[in-house]
């Protein structure tokens, strides 16, 4: 025993040589502590253990136990370095009287040696962790540290050693093996002379979580195919990507503090700067298309979007713009609107082309048939069968050419705008029969019959009755082209609600399912027609091929204007079938 053991235990030196350690001891040393020493002794060649000693006036001395193994005289002893810690317990006391407050902080705490023992840990520690506070104070810091900062623990601590304090990031794995990431502020104190490091670690978990999508987001608007360009409050570029210097010419470098207004052609209206400014310092977002100039003086077209930036206090701290060259665009549109200029002058001249052409071919075709009739009756004298044969051809070419020369009249007020429907309240169930009669002699050359189905009863409707006469013997008369000798073509009507009528989604009609409607649809079991034909079928010059015979050759106006007479009336028109000689139906709805 040295001469500062004898003082401050208070023993002489005889007494204390040859007196066991437990005597001095204010309690057991148990036989986890015996175990944990022996362990360390053979493993490191070093046990440290701390204990209680009593002096002989009773006072009790907090001790630190350094035990090593020396050979003496060959035998192998214990030699030991015994200290007094009187004065770090009294830190630690501090330290655990503060525990409640350390123990409430939001951050991780940890105290350690410079060696990476813990000497303290509050609770965020030990729970974030996943550990029991003793189950982590048995740790040391190169445990909790992943393999990749583990090793670093050593340069980090002389750099502490250092500079007094250091600020890093670091990982850790808890207890189930999940990394988590932390900011760590950390600074060395002293205790009894010995250096500690204090740090408190931040879980950055979350701030890792938006550091990537920040990182993506970057990425993902650096490599955008628009120009994104953001300002602050007084238009000073702060950031542009990399399609804004492809475009404009100017690199980053020349771009970042200068303002925006160095794009300025001269070519946009002041105006439109004015409004921009006033939107987006109300806080409110501008779109509009501006004039400007690159840097080798070519002038562009850029479509602007331009939003106002918030900061933390709900301030404005800046605006971000995103652009586009729209130069060809704008090309094409400006081409674009010149051919539809000429189209409609175009337009304009094709329809009254048709008008005047109609009637002028109008007022000779109906003299035609005047003296035509006048023949068929003999007023000019008698009538071979032979020429009564050749005058029968003509009035049915005649008739054909006047039915054409009203289709084309209809079509041009169609396309002009000028056609409209007089409604009135009728019976269509009426205007089924009265068609039927009309087209039944002709239907019976063939053996065709022509029938309705529309029960006993008025079935009336607010529709124009000429329109509608004229889509009855239209749809009439395209089923009889198309319809096989000797069959029956019927036209059966109905009222019903909405809900009860079924309407193909290719029409784009929505029908209003509570109210009452008028279905009419005109059957026949003739050439039918293939699905992919039955969307197209009402367009204006369709033609079904393989369907017109050279007997009934259509030009393809008639289903055309049935569809624009159905659809002034507020209804839909379709067609159904199942295939090539199935049979067809054509369907209509008009509102009650």
């Amino acid at each position: 025993v040295n001469e500062i053991c004898v003082k401050r235990l208070g023993y002489s030196r005889k007494e204390l040589v040859g007196m066991r350690l437990q005597r001095l001891d204010t309690g057991n040393i148990g036989s986890r502590d015996i175990i944990k020493a022996t362990k360390n002794l053979v493993s490191d060649g070093v046990a440290v253990i701390e204990r209680v000693f009593r002096a002989r006036d009773g006072t009790k001395i907090p001790v630190e136990i350094s035990i090593n193994t020396m050979k003496l005289r060959g035998e192998t002893v214990g030699f030991a370095v015994i200290k007094d810690i009187t004065e770090r317990k009294a830190v630690l006391g501090k330290l655990e009287m503060d525990a409640k407050i350390l123990d409430a902080a939001i951050d991780s705490v940890f105290v350690h040696d410079l060696k990476g023992n813990f000497i303290y840990v509050n609770r965020a520690a030990h729970e974030r962790l996943g550990y029991t506070k003793d189950e982590l104070m048995e740790k040391n810091l190169s445990d909790v540290d992943t393999p990749e900062f583990a090793g670093k623990i050593a340069a980090r601590v002389s750099q502490l050693v250092e500079k007094g304090s250091l600020i890093f990031e670091t990982e850790h794995r808890k207890k189930n093996g999940e990394i988590m990431p932390l900011e760590v502020h950390a600074r060395i104190t002293e205790i009894s002379g010995e250096k500690y490091v204090i740090s408190a670690g931040r879980d950055i978990t979350e701030r890792r979580k938006a550091e990537e999508e920040i990182r993506k987001l970057y990425f993902a608007v650096e490599q955008s195919s628009g120009i994104v360009v953001i300002t602050d409050t007084k238009g000073v570029i702060v950031y542009v990507n990399k399609k804004f210097t492809e475009v404009t010419g100017y690199g980053k470098e020349e771009a970042l503090g200068k303002k925006v207004s160095m794009l300025k052609s001269g070519e946009t209206p002041e105006a439109v700067y004015k409004e921009l400014w006033g939107a987006i310092t109300e806080g409110r977002e501008w779109k509009g298309r501006i004039y400007n100039r690159k840097k080798n003086g070519t002038f562009y077209w850029e479509e602007v979007s331009i939003s106002p930036m918030k900061g933390d206090r709900g301030e404005t701290a800046g605006y971000i713009a995103i652009k586009e060259d729209v130069t060809e665009k704008k090309i094409m549109e400006e081409r674009l609107e010149s051919s539809y200029r000429k189209l409609k002058e175009l337009d304009v001249l094709k329809g009254n082309f048709l008008s005047m052409v109609s009637h002028e071919l109008r007022t000779p075709l109906t003299s035609i048939k005047g003296f035509l009739a006048f023949l068929q009756r003999g007023v000019a004298g008698p009538v071979t069968e032979q020429q009564a044969e050749y005058l029968g051809i003509i009035k049915e070419n005649s008739d054909r050419l006047l039915n054409l020369i009203s289709d084309l009249l209809d079509i041009s007020k169609m396309e002009s705008g000028t056609f409209a429907v007089a409604k009135g309240k009728y019976d269509i169930k009426l205007i089924a029969e009265k068609t039927v009669a009309a087209l039944s002699p002709a239907a019976g050359i063939r053996g065709i019959k022509l029938k309705t189905d529309a029960g006993n009863t008025p079935l009336f409707a607010s529709f124009d009755e000429y329109r509608i006469n004229q889509v009855m013997a239209n749809l009439l008369n395209n089923a009889l082209k198309f319809s096989n000798d000797n069959s029956t073509i019927i036209i059966k009507i109905r009222k019903a609600r909405g809900k009860d009528i079924t309407i193909p989604d290719y029409t784009g009609f929505k029908i209003a399912e509570h109210r009452m409607w008028i279905e009419a649809a005109v059957c026949d079991s003739g050439k039918g027609i293939e699905r992919e034909h039955l969307i197209n079928i009402f367009d204006r010059f369709y033609q079904v091929n393989g369907i017109n015979t050279p007997v009934f050759k259509g030009i393809g106006m008639g289903l055309n204007i049935v569809k624009n007479i159905i659809e002034a009336h507020g209804g839909a028109v379709w067609a159904e079938s199942t295939g090539r000689n199935k049979g067809s139906v054509f369907k209509f709805v008009l509102p009650e």
